[in-house]
């Protein structure tokens, strides 16, 4: 199973989102 996988492309995917709506709010 390639579970820590997924669970850091699915962190990475959350850090992103959060970046962009903090950045979209911001401007």
């Amino acid at each position: 199973m390639k579970k820590w996988l997924i669970i850091a492309v699915s962190l990475a995917i959350a850090i992103v989102l959060f970046m962009y709506t903090k950045g979209e709010a911001k401007a």
